[in-house]
C-alpha cells in the first residue's frame, strides 16, 4: 500500500544491480508484484463457499489438488479481472519505460507516443492515429473478455 513513485527509486537500483537495464525482463518483473491484485483475489477467493473446499478434503484431494481442481477453476473471473487491470495498468505506463528501457529497441508504445511531440509541433492527426491504434488492442482484449471482467469484479463484492 506504499506509494508507487516511493518505490520507483529502490526499484531502480534493484534492476540496475541485477544488470536488467534496457531489458524486457526490467521492464516487466518491477510491475508483476501488485498489492492492489492480493487484495482483490482475497476478497474474491473469499465469496468461494467453504463447502467445497470441504468436500475436496472428504474425496482425500491435497492442498495443492483442492487448490488447482477446485479454487482456481472458481477463480476465473476473478483472475480474468485482474489480468485485464493488470495489463491495462501495464499498457500504460510511461515513467518505468523511459527510465529502464534506454535504447530504440526497448522504447515501449507509450513513450513513442510521448516522443511524436515536440516543443514547438504537435502533428494532431499522426498523434491522433497512434492513439487509436494503441487504445485498439486494450478495447479488443476487454470486449474478448468482458464477461469474466464483469462477473469479477460482482462476484467478490458480495459473499452470502
Amino acid at each position: 500500500m506504499i506509494p508507487a513513485g516511493l518505490t520507483f527509486f529502490p526499484a531502480y537500483l534493484i534492476t540496475r544491480n541485477l544488470g536488467l537495464l534496457d531489458t524486457h525482463a526490467g521492464l516487466i518483473l518491477p510491475g508483476i508484484p501488485s498489492a492492489f491484485g492480493v487484495f482483490m483475489l482475497r476478497q474474491f477467493m473469499q465469496s468461494i463457499p467453504d463447502e467445497l473446499i470441504d468436500a475436496g478434503r472428504i474425496d482425500g484431494a491435497s492442498e495443492f489438488g483442492i487448490f488447482w481442481r477446485i479454487v482456481i477453476p472458481i477463480s476465473g473471473p476473478g483472475l480474468a479481472a485482474l489480468g485485464i487491470l493488470a495489463m491495462n495498468w501495464s499498457w500504460n505506463l510511461l515513467l518505468w519505460p523511459l527510465v529502464v528501457g534506454r535504447s530504440k529497441d526497448m522504447i515501449t508504445l507509450t513513450v513513442g507516443l510521448a516522443n511524436m511531440t515536440t516543443e514547438f509541433n504537435v502533428h494532431y492527426g499522426l498523434l491522433s492515429a497512434a492513439v487509436f491504434l494503441a487504445v485498439a488492442p486494450l478495447i479488443v482484449g476487454f470486449l474478448f473478455f468482458q464477461r469474466y471482467f464483469v462477473a469479477g469484479l460482482v462476484a467478490g463484492a458480495t459473499k452470502g
